[in-house]
């Protein structure tokens, strides 16, 4: 399983599968930014791979151009490795994704886009976050999709309410926990 596949990630994920012997099964894309599902569709067409995502983000992976209007600096690159597809599994707020004998939880967190998840990992105690919660911060709130308090109370409902020592995963930047958070991020004070 792999969550997000940003834009040069494929080469670097089939790799690490081929040296350790691996089989990709499922892809999972936080939400549809062009920074997090750039190569989706190319990854999975050379592994195989299901991709999933939330049903109110899914028409990202379908709509090339429609990156081009939210995001200016969408380049050649991006154009070069995206494969629109769709989605082959859309995702609902509590769904379970099972891969071995692991079980990962659904947490839909709009406010950042419409279609944010957050990916829940019990047994370990992480949370795979994507672009909702940052360290010392929160995901931008300003492009179309955008809800500043709409993210904040997803954050507040679906993330702070697990415990302190969860590790938070973020899409960019460094890791944290939801201790940490409830501590020093301003966005989320009470």
């Amino acid at each position: 399983m792999v969550i997000d596949v940003p834009l040069e990630s494929t080469n670097t994920i089939l790799d690490y599968l081929e040296k350790n012997e691996l089989v990709l099964k499922k892809i999972i894309l936080t939400h549809g930014h062009y920074d997090h599902i750039a190569e989706a569709g190319l990854l999975s067409q050379k592994t195989k791979a299901i991709i999933l995502m939330h049903e109110n983000d899914a028409d990202y992976l379908s709509d090339v151009d429609k990156h081009q209007r939210i995001f200016s600096m969408v380049g050649e690159a991006f154009y070069a490795n995206f494969l629109p597809q769709q989605a082959d599994l859309l995702l609902q707020h509590g769904d379970i994704i099972n891969f071995g004998t692991q079980e990962l939880k659904v947490l839909h967190t709009p406010g950042h886009t419409q279609g944010g998840i957050c990916i829940v990992h019990e047994d370990s105690k992480s949370v795979f976050v994507g672009d909702t919660l940052f360290a010392g911060s929160i995901g931008r709130t300003d492009l179309p999709g955008g809800d500043l308090k709409q993210l904040i109370s997803s954050i507040k409902e679906n993330l702070l309410v697990l415990e302190n020592d969860f590790l938070v995963l973020t899409g960019h930047g460094d890791k944290t926990t939801i201790g940490n958070e409830k501590i020093i991020n301003g966005y989320l004070a009470t």
